[in-house]
């Protein structure tokens, strides 16, 4: 019981990161050739309004979250975010 559980939940993670993916990077921001704007954004700015631009969107789905969308997408993208900004301090500190 616990193994079909277990792939169950399994399952049910790999489709909500797949949701989540598609929510953050949809294929209309996928060009072949052309970086995702977010790679744009982030080399057209400085690290310090590059994080700024990343808090910004954590609050902006923080304030939507329960008010707009569904609600695991909207987690999935304060997520998203959240790890981004995790990387940069990580980058920033090395």
């Amino acid at each position: 019981m616990q193994k079909i559980d277990e792939e169950n939940t399994n399952r049910m993670e790999e489709v909500l990161e797949k949701k989540v993916d598609e929510a953050i990077n949809p294929k209309h921001y996928k060009v072949e050739g052309i970086p995702e704007a977010i790679d744009i954004i982030e080399g057209v700015m400085t690290k310090e309004q590059f994080e700024g631009f990343l808090w910004g969107n954590i609050i902006k789905y923080a304030y939507r979250y329960g008010r707009k969308g569904d609600k695991a997408e909207t987690a999935g993208k304060i997520e998203w975010y959240a790890q981004k900004l995790k990387e940069l301090k990580e980058c920033k500190s090395e």
